[in-house]
């Protein structure tokens, strides 16, 4: 499918001086601000695997606000990464809650990596690459009806965040079910990337650009062939005679070549060469008429 459409709302932007990778990161600044991305199929995904990750920075603690979310119902969401007032952590599934509990967030400063994964029936919630909740049971179909969006939520009325946010990924295959390593480098899209955002560009923009797996392996080759049809006559006469003697040589090659990739070259050459020598007369050789000898005559002399 075709790289989805991410959309700067309010005021979110790229911010140039705070970034993990690359040239940049999401800016989200609260009160309605976040990334919109549009609807898909690929949101769909039922009771399958499937990994939302990405890197945070916060400045000064959670309190009711959401990293991300799928859906945008009003009290109900399929996909929920949110916290409360107290700055619980509080995730929901198709509207269950999996976690409304006390529990380790992104810290204040510093660059976290944040993972949600879920695996067959279980859920993860992952930070820096540890296992912070799970495995939890949550077996609930995902069908939004909606693209995510991130660093706000409608859940329960507005949730806009103060965060940054960087490399945010969205998976369908259930990325990590152990402790891992987080990553190093800026993210490469694989088969399984649906959503790859880069949050690159200059300070102040406002475009976000989708580079999943599908945007990034689009690709249209086309090879032509060439035939090419040679056809070569020669005739050749020679005509001779006791006084003269004619030659004739005639020769045609035409050469035909077509090729499929609309180019077409046809070369034709004939060539026709005529030489006639004809001899001169033959030499008369002077013939001594000698009268009969007569020898009375010659007495007579």
């Amino acid at each position: 499918m075709a790289a989805h459409t991410v959309t700067a709302v309010g005021n979110a932007e790229v911010d140039t001086a705070i970034k993990k990778f690359g040239t940049g990161s999401a800016l989200i600044q609260g009160t309605a601000d976040y990334l919109d991305v549009s609807d898909s199929a690929e949101w769909d995904f039922g009771t399958g695997d499937f990994t939302v990750d990405f890197w945070v920075y916060k400045t000064n603690g959670f309190a009711s606000e959401a990293l991300f979310e799928f859906g945008k119902y009003e009290n109900t969401d399929d996909i929920l990464f949110d916290t409360t007032s107290v700055g619980k952590l509080f995730v929901a599934v198709n509207d269950n809650i999996i976690w409304n509990k006390a529990s380790t967030l992104p810290a204040n400063s510093q660059w976290d990596h944040v993972a949600i994964v879920r695996s067959s029936t279980n859920l993860y919630y992952f930070l820096n690459g540890t296992i912070i909740e799970g495995p939890t049971a949550a077996n609930f179909s995902v069908a939004p009806g909606n693209g995510p969006r991130f660093g706000d939520s409608v859940y329960n009325g507005d949730r806009s965040a103060e965060v940054q946010l960087d490399e945010i990924r969205v998976s369908n295959t259930a990325r990590w079910t152990s402790n891992f390593s987080v990553p190093t480098v800026a993210y490469t899209a694989d088969a399984n990337t649906l959503l790859l955002i880069h949050c690159d560009g200059t300070d102040g923009s406002t475009t976000f650009t989708d580079d999943d797996y599908a945007a990034t392996t689009t690709t249209t080759s086309s090879t032509t062939s060439t035939t090419s049809t040679s056809t070569s006559t020669s005739t050749s006469t020679t005509v001779t005679s006791t006084s003269s003697t004619t030659t004739t040589v005639t020769s045609t090659t035409t050469s035909t070549s077509s090729s499929t990739s609309t180019s077409t070259s046809t070369t034709s050459s004939t060539s026709s060469t005529t030489s006639s020598t004809t001899s001169a007369p033959p030499y008369i050789i002077p013939i001594l008429e000698m009268k009969a000898f007569n020898p009375i005559l010659e007495m007579t002399r």
